[in-house]
């Protein structure tokens, strides 16, 4: 209900984002070029209207579909609309400008009037309204200056206002004047509300933001100076604007005061004059928008406060409960969220009127919107209603309403419950307060609450409602509700928990003895101890193998178990790798020569092969003396691994014996250049140097 402003420093939470203002410009002025954004604005309207009336072929069938086509062709009307009208804020924080660069001067130039937005473009009158309203407003704030200006087309004149007549039944005309259409299609929310209290909000936090950044003990950066800056223009902005608006709400204010007298044909109060009220002003407009729907809620009740004669407020309440627990079965999402914010409003009311009998008897008892139309002998009468009268009709209009949300709940189609989910999550706080409704909506939710459902988003839906109304139900929302059931229910719940809690202690208790059980049947090592322990009484070559270390001493086996756990942990692999990266430098061979020169000395005998075997295996090696293979710096290293069965053995001792061959021949032409070959290796019997042929008939013979 506040400012551009205000409503930018509300919604984002002091949070600025950095957007391209040029951009923005940009498009506006592309939009109010040759009435571009006018034409996409009634465009929309008319696609709206289409969309639920069309029965030609191509046309939407599916229900949800269509309703969340047709709410959003309404969300983009309202967002459109407002970049092309709202005025934008000048750095300076003045928005003093001349009439024709106003953005709503330039967007009236090209709009057609009331009149020809609801003939010729066949727009509904709702509609034709929410596109001019902004123009009129416009036009009656510069009244000296319209003349001159394209404003001047949208002045209610006597001739304007004959034309309503046209655009509504004769049968409304005699319960309700032009001067009521007019004072509620012209205002806003803005005009008959000023939200003083987080105006002062907003101010006092920028004003601390302010002090917090002034007060940091490093130096300033410019980023900083500069979001200073911003902050004292939004707070003298938001003084600026709460002085304005303030100033609109007492003429807005002043003026229904002094027309409240034409507001009605007669000042008798009668029911079909607010039925006739909610049916062609209320309703239309608050399925428009959220801010809409809280004015029609604001305009009805200071029509009340301010004692509007021939206007019953409790005859309105009455039928706007029958319309809206009636249209919850033909509504969209978006137009059920929309009722929902008017009936939390009114509802609020309804609590208090009468839940605090004083409260009724200073706002109700005695007011015009008091009196209600009563059948008594087949003839009417007008009386007032006291505080026992409203409690009757209270617990109606409470059943009528859980009646229809339990049915929109129970039924099948799918934009029945996701209407009543909405409007039931809206009124938690204040729908509903008898336990008799609250409990049937409960059982009602059961069945969209289960896990098997094939509307996963009705379910979420459900299940968050739910708990949201045991919440209420606890913290005393349901007023009515005995105290004594409340609390059965209190210890029947504590009793639950309780045994709960004994339930999942004793499944730990269970979980914990099994155990028990199974480390007492397996021993207490895992896995990964057995394999280790299993590999320090096997050598590495006999792992490879698959054969036990049979005839060898006792050192040559933990020599050997030793080097094996040090390349599983990595540390031999990373010695490995220091070794090869330092058979790559320049000089290589002279290296390797020094290193190796002992091993010549000490002859190809025993001695050298044990040598050789522990410093690394053969596999380790035979690398080193192939020279005419050249292994990648960032090669994948992997440790070898144990064969786990008798296939695998044999094709590890295949691929073993071609590396033999390979290695044989490196060995032969790295003796004849002068250089140490190394001790030719015996093959083995089960890997045959030579694939032996396949036995044909011809060998057999």
């Amino acid at each position: 209900a506040g400012s551009l402003t205000l409503k930018h420093e509300t919604m984002s939470f002091g949070i600025v984002e950095e957007t391209n203002k040029l951009a923005a410009d940009r498009i506006k002025s592309v939009l109010q070029t040759d009435g571009l954004g006018v034409s996409m604005l009634i465009l929309i309207a008319q696609a709206k209207d289409r969309i639920l009336y069309d029965t030609t072929t191509g046309a939407f069938k599916e229900v949800k579909l269509a309703g969340n086509l047709y709410d959003s062709c309404q969300v983009v009307m309202s967002i459109l609309l407002e970049f092309l009208t709202a005025d934008d804020v000048i750095e300076n924080g003045s928005t003093n400008r001349s009439l024709d660069s106003m953005p709503v001067t330039r967007y009236s130039k090209f709009l057609p009037t009331l009149q020809e937005l609801h003939g010729i473009y066949g727009l509904d009158f709702e509609t034709a309204w929410f596109l001019c309203r902004p123009s009129v407003k416009a036009a009656l704030e510069n009244g000296e200056k319209r003349a001159k200006s394209c404003l001047s087309r949208f002045r209610l004149t006597d001739e304007v206002r004959e034309t309503y007549s046209d655009c509504l039944p004769d049968h409304v005309w005699a319960s309700l004047t032009p001067t009521l259409f007019e004072c509620f299609h012209m205002n806003t929310l803005c005009d008959i509300f000023c939200p003083e209290g987080i105006y002062a909000t907003e101010i006092g936090r920028v004003g601390k933001e302010v002090g917090r950044v002034q007060n940091l003990k490093s130096p300033s950066p410019k980023l900083e100076i500069g979001a200073i800056d911003r902050l004292k223009l939004v707070s003298k902005q938001l003084e600026n604007d709460l002085t304005r608006q303030k100033g609109r709400v007492e003429l807005a204010l002043k003026g229904l005061d002094e027309e409240k007298s034409n507001f009605f044909v007669s000042e008798e109060v009668s029911q079909e004059a607010a039925k006739l009220f909610l049916i062609h002003c209320i309703y239309p407009r608050s399925i428009q928008s959220p801010d809409d729907a809280m004015y029609c809620s604001a305009f009805a009740f200071r029509l009340h406060k301010v004692w509007t004669p021939g206007f019953s407020t409790l005859h309105y309440l009455d039928e706007l409960i029958a319309v809206v627990a009636g249209s919850l079965f033909g509504v969209t999402e978006g137009e059920a969220a929309n009722l929902a914010i008017l009936l939390w409003q009114s509802w609020k009311v309804i609590n208090a009127w009468r839940y605090q009998e004083h409260v009724f008897n200073n706002e109700v008892l005695g007011k015009p919107g008091s009196q209600m139309e009563i059948l008594d002998d087949a003839e009417k009468t007008t009386k007032p209603i006291s505080h026992k009268d409203f409690i009757k009709l209270y617990n109606k209009w409470h059943s009528s309403l859980g009646a229809a949300l339990i049915g929109c709940l129970k039924s099948t189609e799918y934009m029945h419950m996701r209407a009543g989910l909405v409007v039931l999550t809206r009124l938690v706080d204040v729908f509903p307060t008898r336990p008799g409704v609250g409990n049937k909506l409960l059982e009602a939710l059961e069945p969209l609450q289960d896990e098997n459902s094939s509307r996963p988003d009705i379910r979420a839906s459900a299940n968050a409602y739910g708990m949201m109304v045991v919440k209420a139900r606890d913290e005393g929302k349901w007023v009515e509700e005995d105290e004594a059931v409340a609390k059965a229910r209190a210890d029947k719940e504590k009793a639950a928990a309780e045994e709960r809690k004994k339930k999942l202690e004793q499944t730990f208790q269970e979980i914990e003895r099994d155990s028990e059980k199974i480390t007492a049947e397996i021993g207490p090592r895992d896995r990964h101890d057995r394999r280790r322990d299993y590999a320090t009484t096997r050598g590495p070559d006999d792992l490879d193998n698959g054969r036990q270390a049979v005839g060898r001493s006792a050192d040559q086996i933990n020599a050997r178990s030793s080097d094996f756990a040090r390349m599983e942990s990595g540390e031999l692999l990373g010695r490995d790798r220091s070794r090869d990266d330092r058979d790559r430098r320049p000089g290589r061979d002279t290296d390797r020569r020094d290193r190796d020169a002992p091993n010549e000395d000490r002859g190809r005998g025993r001695a050298v092969d044990d040598d050789w075997r522990r410093d690394g295996g053969a596999a380790r090696d035979d690398r080193r003396w192939q020279r005419d293979i050249t292994t990648s710096r960032g090669a994948k290293r992997s440790r070898p691994s144990t064969p786990d069965n008798d296939h695998e053995l044999e094709r590890s001792s295949t691929k073993r014996s071609r590396l033999d061959a390979e290695n044989y021949s490196s060995r032969r032409n790295a003796g004849s250049r002068g250089e140490p070959s190394p001790p030719p290796r015996r093959p083995r019997r089960d890997s045959p140097e030579q694939p032996s042929r396949p036995r044909t008939r011809r060998n057999r013979r």
